[in-house]
């Protein structure tokens, strides 16, 4: 299986042009997330919005080969407050009502070929943490999603958490906050991984003895490429 993995946009709209003439060469494409927050603030409000309406369009009209997960940065626009950096009281409100009127079609978790898609990846820490808040006796890549969802429908903020390296007051990170070293130090054990978040040289990946994770780019220069992964 092919797979175009499109990290994380801030309003960028460079996918359209990165999957001209490509599309019919994967079979899958899926978006990281982080469609919000322009990080040097080069896009109106109405520029991003528009974007995030495009990337939903393109969702809906491929639904079965398109994923959209949803990166930290949506979050705060999910659910209605600031979470994270650069959130923009002057859309807030209309993303908070585009995110949520189109909840169904984003996801915290996606698996492909037994390769785990998250925004910013999962840490042994947080399964731990899981496991023992929602009496989760085991977890594996069999019962992940499964797993993620329930934690997500009972305490979004559980998949929020955001661990010392990125300025919070945790020893973990969450799934939508892991920084590259809490990857090193404390990746989920075992599993192979692909994840955005982190800003990264293109196909930048964190090798273990056996599993490997991957690191997709946030598209900030003229260089910008896809990861694409055959799988």
């Amino acid at each position: 299986m092919k797979i175009a993995v499109i990290g994380d946009l801030h309003g960028k709209s460079c996918w359209k042009k990165l999957l001209e003439g490509k599309f019919d060469s994967f079979d899958k494409i899926i978006f990281m997330g982080d469609y919000s927050d322009d990080s040097w603030v080069r896009f109106s409000d109405e520029e991003i919005v528009n974007n995030l309406n495009d990337v939903i369009e393109f969702k809906k009209n491929h639904n079965d080969k398109v994923e959209l997960l949803i990166g930290n940065h949506d979050f705060q626009y999910i659910v209605g407050y600031p979470t994270a950096s650069r959130y923009r009281e002057t859309y807030a409100k209309e993303m908070h009502e585009i995110f949520n009127d189109n909840a169904d079609i984003f996801k915290t978790i996606h698996l492909e070929n037994n390769h785990i898609f998250t925004h910013a990846g999962i840490t042994n820490g947080w399964i731990d943490y899981i496991k023992n808040k929602y009496e989760i006796k085991n977890i594996n890549i069999d019962n992940i999603y499964d797993a993620v969802n329930i934690v997500y429908k009972n305490n979004k903020e559980d998949c929020n958490i955001a661990s010392f390296r990125r300025g919070g007051m945790n020893r973990f990170a969450g799934i939508l906050w892991s920084d590259t070293e809490d990857l090193f130090d404390d990746a989920w054990t075992g599993y192979n991984q692909v994840v955005g978040h982190n800003r990264i040289k293109p196909y930048s990946a964190i090798k273990k003895d056996n599993y490997i994770i991957y690191m997709s780019d946030h598209f900030d220069t003229d260089q910008s490429k896809l990861l694409v992964l055959d799988i």
